[in-house]
């Protein structure tokens, strides 16, 4: 995430791909977490596809916790969703 974070996301893409089975096998708010930047990384690689899968995964972990992310990562969510082309 911290390479998404610096503007990375080649690298970031990597890294997550690399933690995906951990992060999901952790708990269900980091595998939210990690889709969530998962989609992200997707977003600014330009595949919106990929993207628009693993924001359906977090909404799904969203939907059956609303709670399920911090309130800042809600925010990201809710701003990339919002500049997703229809």
């Amino acid at each position: 995430m911290r390479a998404y974070e610096h503007g990375r996301y080649p690298e970031a893409m990597e890294e997550l791909r690399a933690v995906e089975t951990e992060a999901c096998r952790r708990g269900s708010s980091d595998a939210a977490r990690y889709a969530l930047y998962r989609g992200l990384a997707h977003l600014a690689l330009g595949d919106l596809a990929a993207t628009r899968l693993w924001f359906g995964s977090v909404k799904r972990a969203m939907d059956a916790d609303p709670a399920i992310l911090s309130e800042g990562d809600a925010g990201r969510l809710a701003s990339a969703r919002a500049h997703l082309p229809p």
